[in-house]
């Protein structure tokens, strides 16, 4: 299984004077998928997790400390595998 946060990395952006950090906000967004799937007699419930994040920044934020925030929801759908 592969994480879905690796080879994610992060480097701070400088303002243009090269000492003030440009504030930032990163978002996770992150869905998990219920899914099963029948083998013989058995039946094997799962989660997949589909994920994408964005980075911006906003000249407006107070205070040079990044943000970060996570969005996590259970998909109303449910995937049956055959």
């Amino acid at each position: 299984m592969e994480h879905p946060c690796d080879g994610i990395s992060y480097k701070q952006e400088y303002e243009e004077d090269g000492k003030t950090i440009k504030p930032s906000k990163t978002n996770f967004y992150m869905v998990a998928v219920p899914s099963y799937f029948e083998k013989g007699f058995f039946k094997y419930h799962v989660y997949q997790l589909i994920s994408s994040f964005e980075t911006t920044h906003d000249p407006n934020m107070v205070g040079p400390d990044p943000i970060l925030m996570f969005n996590f929801e259970f998909s109303p759908i449910t995937e049956h595998i055959n």
